[in-house]
């Protein structure tokens, strides 16, 4: 009766201890999320509560990349949900090894015929396993272990592909992550007006950072703390975009880029998120004073001195006496006070003065 008694008061005493720990300690990992580098394209893994969702599978020669990614880094073999967000190879056209590598629950597209061949192949390989598309409509939730993942848009048919893109705001306890896929500000436009909630934590910016989306007012409803952008490094498409990166900056949002770092992995325990990255450390502290490094078009006078000065249009970035600068649109330049800070958004030097 004694060691009895000791034993349940020992029960007690440690029931005791975990209740005064602070929540902090019992905290477990809500969300995961996987930014994957498939250079000019969109991949990313939500994983929560041991069930895992992958939304969009990059170009097809990503396709490799993704089944050895879900099956060997990753030991997938079962993905609950499949989102092909729209028809565009550089979105839908790895999916078909994503079906390959495993089963899958459900798989969701805007619409059910596409002439892409991505999207084709994704269909083909959906027929070996007969899977069909289920098409999502603006409010519907799912479960996704201790998240929940909720179909925003497309909301209205719309004539550009861009803007029938499945946008997705996965939440789990008190943070949230915004999907844009490749949404535009005319699909922005629409969602801003259903009323939906659309605060979170953590934005992947649409459509790789082009100055087409991630507009002021989304922006601001949104936000995020952090922003992700998925681009390849140098690709020809001037992504980010200076003007994106630069309202992104103004918002005070940390960005963290594929081109640059890489496969990025985000992890919610409950209380923060934490980012970690292939190829840097991660991100630093917010640039609270970012304006006063970059700077778009002609500067104030100021005390400050810009060594390099960058064009917006090409990309490039130049030494101030370089005869580039001199036929450069005032509107296009873009003033850096450091090398890093020119490299660091995407310039690349230019090839006469050698900067």
């Amino acid at each position: 009766m004694g060691r009895m008694l000791k034993r349940t008061m020992c029960v007690c005493v440690c029931l005791l201890c975990l209740l005064l720990l602070p929540v902090s300690s019992l905290s477990q990992e809500l969300l995961e999320v996987y930014f994957l580098d498939v250079g000019q394209g969109d991949a990313t893994l939500v994983l929560s509560g041991g069930h895992a969702m992958l939304v969009d599978g990059g170009g097809p020669e990503s396709s490799q990349f993704i089944y050895s990614f879900l099956r060997d880094t990753m030991g997938l073999e079962y993905l609950d949900y499949i989102v092909a967000t729209h028809p565009h190879s550089d979105h839908v056209g790895g999916l078909a090894a994503a079906v390959n590598a495993c089963d899958a629950g459900m798989i969701f597209s805007p619409i059910w015929y596409a002439e892409d061949e991505g999207f084709q192949n994704l269909v083909r390989q959906m027929r070996k396993k007969n899977l069909f598309f289920t098409f999502p409509a603006s409010g519907n939730t799912l479960p996704l272990g201790d998240a929940t993942v909720t179909f925003l848009a497309p909301i209205y048919p719309m004539s550009k592909v861009n803007n029938l893109s499945v946008i997705l705001r996965v939440s789990a306890g008190d943070t949230a992550v915004l999907l844009c896929a490749d949404a535009e500000m005319e699909e922005e436009e629409s969602l801003l007006s259903s009323g939906q909630e659309l605060r979170a934590d953590v934005l992947k910016a649409g459509h790789h950072g082009s100055g087409t989306s991630t507009g002021e007012r989304f922006l601001e409803a949104a936000g995020p703390e952090y922003a992700v952008i998925s681009c390849g490094a140098l690709n020809p498409y001037g992504h980010p975009d200076a003007a994106v990166l630069q309202r992104l900056w103004e918002h005070n949002v940390s960005v963290l880029r594929t081109d640059l770092q890489g496969t990025i992995h985000g992890i919610y325990d409950g209380n923060a998120w934490s980012f970690t990255s292939k190829r840097q450390a991660p991100p630093d502290e917010k640039r609270q004073t970012e304006e006063k490094t970059v700077v778009r078009g002609m500067p104030e006078q100021s005390d400050v001195e810009y060594a390099y000065i960058g064009n917006a249009s090409s990309r490039k970035f130049h030494l101030p006496g370089c005869t580039g600068v001199s036929t450069m649109l005032d509107k296009n330049k873009v003033f850096f006070e450091s090398r890093e800070d020119a490299v660091a958004l995407g310039y690349v030097p230019c090839g006469i003065c050698h900067p």
